[in-house]
């Protein structure tokens, strides 16, 4: 509440679970804009999953551009 992000990216299910408050274990919700108490949050992989699955990587790349689309920066 101090900082007032404009935006949160969860990286992995269980920052993800914590904030969006979901006991949902599928990553259904990567990749789509949510809200928690009015900021913005995007939910994606972690890195350490990145690591044993790289495919997923152009996933993260594709939810991050979102986000700077969202900001202004892209």
């Amino acid at each position: 509440e101090l900082v007032k992000p404009k935006v949160i990216v969860c990286l992995g299910f269980t920052s993800a679970k914590h904030i969006l408050k979901t006991t949902t274990r599928s990553y259904s919700y990567r990749g789509q804009f949510q809200d928690y108490n009015g900021i913005t949050v995007m939910p994606t992989y972690h890195p350490a999953y990145l690591l044993y699955s790289p495919h997923k990587k152009k996933d993260v790349w594709e939810d991050l551009q979102k986000v700077m689309r969202l900001l202004g920066k892209l």
